[in-house]
């Protein structure tokens, strides 16, 4: 697809209410609605998809694969390489640039995204490759997400959005609402949360990526950029999924026994070595002769613990014992030591990991009510 005329904006295209399900693609340039453009300035000028899918086979994925042997492949699940002939245009005397790509109400599912591996190749779970003929890139996607997919082989640089974004003047790569949910890859440390390959641009801060309300459930990345890149105006802001972190919880519905009444206990256990806290809440509720236990379980990551002195009661402590306490809106979880023999009580407390970044294997979902800027720079 391209303009009518070199560097035109005639090369529009709307997607809508659109589904591709159960096919596979390979190619040079392969992506699920639009394979792709070579450099040249006969090329896009805008792509646009409102609530279309790429929905796959459940039980064994369906794939999309750049097999290009005698240069970079390229692979993504909407777009597998974008090289659109960006225009610059004066509004109340400011520059505006038109979007290239807007994704919204968005989903691809049950796809396997890869690139063949004897070249540096690029695979994302929405865009394979972003770069222009002219000017910049600019990518908006929102209320999107990416389920049940694996993205990338191992020596691709991946993305859960995006594979690899070329350096160019006042790039953006903006974004909100965004789910992965059970990503799968075998690009290891090329592999980033959101991009997999980026430039790094401190000083001139040509490429701008800002997303907000990003979830990840049931996989972990080290990273939200595969190459490490440090970028001067780069930031992603984590948010809660439908409460989803707020743990698991199962319900057991029986008859209640005599006497019985309500009650809500819970227990926390420590794992020093992972720096999780478990904390267990069972909720027994009785209705007349139905009993009801809801067991939820939730886990914490700390970054630290600190004990503190022991502080002597001058009331007195009255017996041996350990409470626990979370304020999730200070981002901390308390655990005090009664000790009755001294009369004293020691607390520790355990700072929560918000953005996970610095756990060893995830990119931890923040607890409600945090809403985490995690950003790349100072």
């Amino acid at each position: 697809m391209q303009s009518k005329a070199s560097g035109g904006t005639s090369g529009v295209a709307v997607f809508k209410n659109c589904i591709v399900e159960r096919i596979n693609l390979k190619g040079n340039y392969v992506g699920g609605f639009y394979g792709g453009k070579w450099n040249s300035d006969w090329t896009t000028y805008s792509l646009t998809f409102d609530n279309c899918k790429m929905i796959g086979l459940s039980s064994a994925h369906n794939t999309i694969v750049g097999n290009n042997l005698d240069a970079e492949g390229y692979a993504g699940g909407f777009i597998g390489r974008l090289y659109p002939y960006t225009n610059v245009v004066k509004v109340n005397n400011k520059n505006t640039i038109t979007h290239n790509v807007l994704i919204k109400d968005c989903m691809i599912s049950n796809y396997d995204i890869t690139a063949l591996t004897s070249k540096t190749s690029y695979v994302g779970g929405f865009i394979g490759y972003a770069s222009s003929a002219k000017n910049s890139v600019t990518c908006y996607l929102h209320d999107s997400s990416i389920e049940n997919c694996s993205i990338g082989a191992n020596g691709n640089y991946a993305g859960g959005i995006i594979g690899k974004i070329e350096q160019k003047d006042a790039n953006q790569l903006l974004g909100y609402n965004i789910k992965l949910d059970t990503i799968t890859t075998g690009s290891g440390s090329k592999m980033g949360a959101w991009i997999g390959y980026a430039p790094n641009d401190t000083s001139n801060k040509k490429t701008s990526i800002q997303f907000a309300g990003m979830a990840i459930y049931r996989n972990g990345f080290t990273k939200n950029i595969g190459n490490d890149a440090t970028i001067g105006t780069a930031s992603f802001v984590f948010a809660d999924y439908n409460g989803a972190s707020n743990g698991t919880s199962s319900e057991v519905t029986a008859t209640a026994g005599e006497n019985e009444e309500n009650s809500v206990t819970e227990s926390y256990s420590v794992n020093t070595t992972d720096k999780i806290i478990t904390r267990t809440i069972v909720t027994v509720t009785i209705n007349g002769t139905e009993k009801k236990t809801k067991t939820q379980t939730i886990q914490y990551h700390y970054d630290s613990e600190a004990i503190g002195n022991p502080v002597v009661i001058s009331e007195g402590v009255d017996a041996d014992s350990t409470t626990w306490s979370v304020s999730e809106s200070e981002g901390k979880i308390l655990k005090v030591v009664a000790n009755a023999a001294a009369n004293t009580k020691t607390t520790t407390t355990y700072i929560i990991a918000v953005s996970g970044l610095n756990a060893a294997s995830n990119v931890t979902m923040p607890k409600y009510p945090f809403v985490n800027i995690n950003p790349q720079s100072d």
